[in-house]
């Protein structure tokens, strides 16, 4: 056994003294399913990018030659992303089937996991080819800020949610006549075209505090975001400066379960980290100050 174990660690492998017939497979199934995962992440990603294209939210980059719809010379086609779509689904399918079959065996006997291990590659150049389509996709993309506006300004009816919010919580501070919020609302903007003069009357005839009613009255689709700056402190390696370098997030090759780790990149080399303070794999591997 020591010297199984020498000559398997000595040509760069990593040593199993608990097999069968063959290496267990288990490993391999849970990066599958992890990749499948990620490919139904982005997979999502690019349905939404082809619907906000379609809605004309994002322009895309005429490319001087390219053909876009045989009828219409004057279409881009979002073809990356459909692209993507494609060869997402047919990798997930190939993934799926590769993490189900390879963890089973006949008595841990039969070779059938020979066959099905021939479509790894297939399985993984599907999943490449479409990262690299959205990628390119992606930097193709402009925001068509104008829409956007324009879709916010007739849309008043989103400010339906600030308003009974502010009710609410004046009808527990005992400011009389904030009853039924939610219906009152509802009544308002169900069904029917709502601008701004709507909100500002409804708003005005409200006995709320002045401060409260000022900002009401301020407020537009277009400024009601809610918490959405607050909530970008919860992404460290976006908002955080890192004391010691700076952030970046990577891909760890020794965790299967939880593949992205946080890296400081100081001076005196990085350290990596999982956001729950666990190393990759139960290994040694130390964290960087700064995460602590």
């Amino acid at each position: 056994m020591s010297v199984s174990h020498t000559f398997v660690e000595g040509i760069g492998l990593t040593w199993n003294p608990l097999t069968t017939q063959i290496e267990s497979h288990d490993w391999q199934a849970e990066l599958y399913a992890d990749v499948a995962r990620f490919g139904r992440i982005l997979h999502n990603l690019a349905t939404d990018v082809w619907t906000y294209i379609s809605l004309g939210y994002f322009a895309q980059a005429a490319v001087a030659g390219a053909i876009g719809s045989s009828a219409m010379p004057h279409k881009i086609n979002p073809i990356r992303f459909e692209n993507a779509e494609a060869n997402l689904e047919i990798s997930a399918a190939l993934l799926d089937t590769l993490a189900s079959t390879l963890v089973t065996s006949r008595l841990q006997r039969d070779l059938t996991d020979s066959t099905t291990q021939r479509n790894i590659g297939v399985a993984f150049g599907h999943s490449l080819l479409a990262i690299d389509n959205v990628r390119r996709g992606l930097g193709a993309l402009s925001v068509n800020e104008a829409a956007l506006a324009a879709d916010l300004d007739s849309s008043w009816e989103v400010l339906a949610e600030p308003i009974q919010s502010a009710m609410r919580a004046a009808a527990i501070a005992g400011v009389p006549g904030m009853e039924n919020p939610y219906e009152r609302l509802k009544d308002l903007t169900r069904g029917h075209v709502i601008d701004a003069e709507a909100i500002r009357t409804f708003v005005d005839g409200l006995e709320l505090p002045a401060e409260t009613k000022s900002r009401l009255a301020a407020l537009t689709p277009g400024k009601y975001v809610g918490l959405a700056e607050q909530a970008r402190g919860f992404l460290p390696a976006l908002s955080t400066p890192c004391p010691g370098g700076t952030w970046a997030s990577l891909s760890c090759d020794r965790c299967v379960h939880h593949p992205w780790v946080l890296i400081c990149e100081r001076a005196d080399g990085p350290r990596a980290r999982r956001p729950s303070g666990r190393s990759p794999r139960g290994s040694s591997l130390p964290a960087c100050g700064c995460l602590k």
